[in-house]
């Protein structure tokens, strides 16, 4: 085994604050540089160049962007000449027994030339820094494309590859279709598949028992930047009661929900003053959402869409002012970062079942409501509960002490950093 350790890290725009890789990866890459010598990051987005993120890195990792700049791995018009390549073709015979859709057929054939077209980008990269499969790790934040093309790598290279697999990338959704027959041919090439959560890990398992040895579970975590100054009471009627959510406007989020379902808390509660504040942008149905929040009848519910923040910004405001509760009411997710983030500070949360929410979310941390909740049954807990300030002091230490167990970064990138590293041994 060589010395020197050499990483190459897909990833989708990071370095780079446009995509919440970036909430991750920042704390992951310091864990990564104990155990790998040279950490070559090569992004499918070019954002962080044209944005100048990538002078801002630690030593030790640097960017390739060669991905960005091939023309092939972006073209749809090129990748249907890729038909004739004997991987894709085969993969194509593959998905016709899978895809229910025209769609889905050509979303497997795009995936299948993807694979090819990133392949030759990594080949080329490893061949011009003359790196060799003993002492390199092909790594993907998603198991997507990236992650595919590495394992191909694995399987006709003896290059060792690993991935990460978040929700999108991982669990059966008609909107983001992915061949079973051609993944599980693939998974001969993964060394490692490091879930975010023990559902994600378990549902592998089933899917593919043949190897399950593969699949291992990490979670995520957050990374904190400041030291809590404490929870905040709100216990006068002038004072309204804070409540924050962090979140892209996108359909599954249901934000209109939250609006809908403080209004009722609110009528029940005319002696309290409550302010919501949307923290996030996203162009899905942003203006009737705006809308919707100017029409709020209630006069002590104040609606604030303080549009997108950086990470640090978000922190700063939990360090010095942070809400009373973050509001996540979501009705599909993984586990929700941002509301890890949140009980990082002690903030306790307000959300739904959703998903893997139940890893970070308990009783007594958060109020959880059911997926298909009702609106006026959850405003009459809410009403009873939000304002009761010793309540909010209990769930806020407990919040805190959830995080520090189970979502605390440096420790879980510690964990994720060794697993690399040891997939390394052969």
């Amino acid at each position: 085994m060589a010395d020197k350790k050499t990483l190459i890290y897909c990833t989708n725009g990071y370095p780079s604050d446009v995509f919440s890789e970036k909430v991750f990866v920042d704390g992951e890459l310091t864990a990564l540089r104990r155990h790998f010598d040279r950490i070559i990051l090569l992004p499918d987005a070019d954002a962080g160049r044209r944005l100048g993120f990538a002078d801002a890195l630690p030593e030790g990792v640097e960017v390739d962007w060669s991905l960005t700049r091939d023309r092939r791995t972006h073209s749809r018009l090129v990748k249907p000449f890729y038909l004739f390549h004997p991987y894709v073709a085969r993969a194509m015979l593959d998905v016709t027994r899978e895809a229910r859709t025209p769609g889905q057929w050509i979303k497997g054939m795009m995936q299948a030339a993807s694979t090819i077209t990133i392949g030759r980008v990594i080949k080329r990269l490893l061949k011009r820094n003359g790196l060799r499969p003993d002492d390199t790790l092909l790594y993907s934040i998603w198991f997507l494309n990236s992650a595919d093309a590495a394992a191909r790598l694995a399987l006709t290279g003896g290059w060792t590859a690993a991935t990460r697999a978040h929700s999108s990338d991982l669990y059966d959704q008609p909107w983001h279709f992915r061949s079973d027959i051609v993944r599980r041919r693939l998974l001969h090439g993964l060394k490692r598949v490091i879930t975010i959560s023990e559902d994600g890990r378990d549902y592998l398992k089933r899917k593919f028992p043949e190897h399950a040895d593969r699949f291992v579970s990490v979670h995520l975590g957050s990374t904190r930047r400041y030291e809590p100054g404490g929870y905040r009471t709100c216990d006068g009627s002038e004072t309204p009661l804070e409540l924050v959510t962090v979140a892209r406007i996108h359909s599954c989020k249901r934000l209109p929900l939250i609006i809908e379902v403080l209004e009722a808390v609110a009528r029940r509660r005319p002696d309290r003053r409550l302010r919501w504040t949307l923290i996030g942008d996203g162009d899905y149905r942003r203006d009737e959402l705006y809308s919707r929040g100017k029409e709020v009848k209630t006069a002590n519910l104040e609606v604030i869409f303080a549009g997108r923040k950086s990470n640090d910004e978000i922190q700063r405001l939990y360090r010095d002012c942070p809400p009373q509760w973050h509001v996540l009411m979501s009705a599909t997710e993984g586990i929700p970062v941002c509301m890890g983030e949140a009980m990082s500070y002690g903030i306790p949360c307000i959300t739904t079942d959703a998903g893997q929410t139940s890893e970070l979310a308990d009783r007594k941390n958060s109020i959880i409501f059911p997926v298909d909740l009702d609106v006026e049954e959850c405003a009459a807990v809410l009403a009873d509960r939000i304002f009761d300030m010793k309540l909010q002091e209990r769930m806020s230490a407990a919040a805190l002490d959830s995080w520090k167990r189970t979502f605390n970064a440096n420790m879980l990138s510690a964990v994720t950093a060794g697993i690399l590293d040891s997939s390394l041994d052969h």
